[in-house]
This record gives structure tokens, sequence and C-alpha cells, in this order.
């Protein structure tokens, strides 16, 4: 039995419950960056460990191996159990594995509760709320996989118009993606007017940031790199929002917050989220 969970944190306490050193940790923040339409798992794996090395997560080669040995353990196992949570972070990646595995012995824990928070009694319990996967599960994890890497919004939107009941967390968190399509007033996602916002009420840290807009997430999805991946894009663009440090907002910043400004009008636009790539060029 392989089990695979969400990142690194929560594998000692699997490792206890379940007895087994066969824990494969997927280490990726699908929430941001490039997965086109139509590639299969291998063939994503070389486009994600390019993106994961542009944004200095490590170094291309070493990802790119990392997510080899991921890809054929999972593909060659003959039966896995996936632990997973309820936040965005944890969905995506199981719909991706969902569609990436044949119709094998499957069993699925998805909890709401932050599994790397858990001690090995409390993960324990967690366990008992295995089941098998249902031909009704895989089909909306093939569904919803498709919808999240096409070139367009289109079929996400009417996804989530859908019973999604039975991946019952998953819903909520394709709806929190799509929050990050630029607003057509302000040119800002979600994560960019909360940070926004924290640094208008005094936040002057990246410390104080991540708790503040950690705050204003339920369920939490961003650990603190895939903040700073944020926090760089509104500092080091064109007409910046933020100052480096200590941060404060720009005049540029609060007219943008406010709505004055179109933050993509003014810098550009060169984003993928999912299988949708955003391209503007600046207008102001």
């Amino acid at each position: 039995m392989l089990h695979v969970t969400n990142g690194d944190s929560p594998v000692s306490a699997i490792e206890q419950v379940t007895g087994s050193r066969n824990v494969l940790a997927w280490r990726d923040i699908l929430h941001e960056g490039p997965t086109p339409a139509g590639l299969r798992l291998e063939q994503l794996s070389d486009i994600r460990a390019r993106f994961l090395a542009d944004c200095g997560f490590g170094k291309y080669k070493e990802l790119r191996r990392q997510f080899g040995e991921r890809d054929k353990a999972l593909l060659s196992a003959d039966a896995v159990t996936l632990w997973f949570e309820h936040d965005l972070y944890d969905q995506l990646q199981l719909i991706q594995i969902l569609s990436a595995i044949p119709k094998k012995r499957t069993l699925l824990i998805c909890s709401d509760l932050y599994m790397g928070e858990l001690d090995v009694e409390q993960m324990a319990k967690v366990q008992m709320l295995r089941s098998p996967v249902t031909e009704s599960q895989f089909e909306l994890a093939r569904r919803a996989w498709v919808a999240f890497c096409a070139p367009d919004r289109q079929a996400l939107d009417a996804l989530v118009q859908e019973d999604t009941s039975a991946l019952p967390f998953l819903g909520a968190a394709l709806r929190r993606h799509l929050e990050e399509f630029p607003d057509e007033r302000t040119g800002l996602g979600r994560n960019d007017s909360q940070i926004l916002r924290a640094v208008e009420a005094g936040a002057k840290s990246f410390h104080e940031i991540f708790g503040a807009t950690a705050q204003r997430e339920e369920p939490r999805y961003m650990g603190d790199a895939s903040l700073r991946f944020y926090i760089d894009r509104l500092t080091n663009c064109r007409k910046p929002l933020l100052t480096p440090g200590p941060i404060h907002l720009t005049d540029t910043g609060r007219k943008a917050l406010a709505g004055e400004l179109n933050y993509v009008a003014l810098n550009g636009l060169d984003r993928w989220l999912g299988g949708v790539h955003l391209q503007r060029n600046p207008t102001a």
C-alpha cells in the first residue's frame, strides 16, 4: 500500500499510524503556474518542475528527478491510500492524482483538519475516515481536472454550479481558485487584495502580513513560500503597489485598492491560473 499526502508535515504521523514507510509527499502548488490541458502526468511534471525552479523553489534537475520518482511510485503502486485536506492546495492535488491513476484499489481520507498539525493519536482517528474511492468520485475528479486545465475558465465556472458532493470539499476549493482571476475594475485577485488590505491596516513585515491574510482564509491553503510569491509580484513590477521593506502601500497601491487604478492595465499580465494563460500588455 502506497500512502500519498499533501506534503512533508503529515508524513511522520502517517508512518507511525500505518506502520508503513511507504508514504509519498505530493509537493506542488498547483494553484499557481501552468497546468496546460491534455498532458500526461509525466509531461506535466516537466512543466511544473521548470515553473517551480523559475520561482526559486529549487533547482530544475533536482525537482524533475523528484517528480519523476513521485510519478513512478504513484503509477506503479498496486494499492493507494490518499490522505488529503479540504483546502484548495490539497483538493487540486487530489483531483490531479485521481485523474492520473487507473481505477485500482484506492482508499480516500479527506478531512477538514490540518493533518500536519495533528499528533499520532489524532491522526489515528483521521485514518478511520478512509473509504474506497467510488466511480462517481473518480469521474468528478477527472472532469474537474480537465476543467481546471482548460485554456479558458468557462468549464470551471459551469462545474462549480453543479452537484460536486461526491467530493464534498471540491466545490468550495474551486470557487476559491476562481477568485484569483483579476477583478475587472481593480485588476487584483483576492490574494492581492488581501495582502494590500493587510498592509493598509498596519501590517509592515512579512510575518504580520502572513498572519493577517491567513485570518481571512478558511480553509487556509497558502504557505509562506506562496505568500512571498504574491508579495514579490506586487513589489517587483513596472508600477509597484508595495515598497520592498519596511512594507508600505505605494500611492499606486492605495489607488488600485480603492479601484481608482487598474493593476493589470498599469503592469500588464503574464500569469497562469491552471490551464488559463492570462496575458496582457500594460496600457497605462
